[in-house]
């Protein structure tokens, strides 16, 4: 039976740039950060009160040629507050928080052009 969910690749074109927007801008803790043989490095971030990281994964390491789109939303508590505080950190936002009726949400990229949403209910 599946628990939980234990980390989701996000590919990314500079692990190091990556690792910065996902650590000094978003505030996440950088959990694994390894060499493996050589060849590349590990990099695996969490929210400080997270329980699934991001794997940083070089593009260039990537096998398959087919581009997906997969959306993930981070929960926050005080959307406005959370979005002030990664504006002012240099985070690009597409718009504002938007109350939906289901949810507030917002979407922002990340440096790699990943798109990802937050989410107050």
């Amino acid at each position: 039976m599946i628990k939980n969910l234990c980390n989701v690749f996000i590919f990314v074109k500079d692990q190091n740039k990556a690792k910065e927007f996902w650590s000094k801008k978003m505030g996440f803790k950088i959990k694994e950060d390894i060499q493996i043989e050589g060849k590349y490095t590990w990099t695996e971030v969490i929210p400080q009160e997270g329980t699934t990281s991001l794997v940083l994964y070089p593009k260039s390491l990537r096998t398959d040629s087919k581009k997906s789109y997969k959306e993930i939303t981070f929960f926050t508590d005080d959307i406005q507050s959370t979005y002030n505080e990664l504006s002012s950190k240099g985070v690009k936002f597409l718009r504002e928080p938007l109350d939906t009726g289901y949810g507030i949400f917002t979407e922002f990229n990340d440096d790699d052009g990943n798109i990802f949403s937050l989410k107050q209910t």
